[in-house]
């Protein structure tokens, strides 16, 4: 069985043009809340970048797919946002036939 989370999945660029897509988890959601208490940042509504950037790379850095320090990810990301899953495509699922009329 596979658990479609409902946190939306990030892409991250890095200034190497390395790309990640990330699943944010609970974790990293807690980690937002408890980082942006501290920092007395904005709430994710009012500083949409912000929350993308930081779950984006708390979420990578959590994966090991990044080394970076949260002050090094803002200064080199080039671009963190959320992945449109609409549109996906799944490339097991072939693509209708288009019928034939015959007017």
């Amino acid at each position: 069985m596979t658990v479609k989370l409902t946190m939306p999945r990030l892409r991250i660029v890095l200034a190497d043009e390395t790309e990640l897509e990330v699943q944010p988890i609970l974790f990293d959601s807690i980690a937002w809340d408890e980082t942006r208490n501290t920092r007395k940042w904005p709430n994710a509504q009012e500083a949409p970048q912000l929350w993308a950037a930081f779950l984006g790379w708390h979420t990578a850095k959590r994966q090991e797919l990044i080394a970076l320090s949260w002050e090094e990810f803002r200064k080199t990301a080039l671009e963190t946002n959320v992945v449109d899953e609409a549109e996906e495509v799944d490339p097991t699922r072939p693509a209708p036939i288009p019928s034939s009329s015959s007017d």
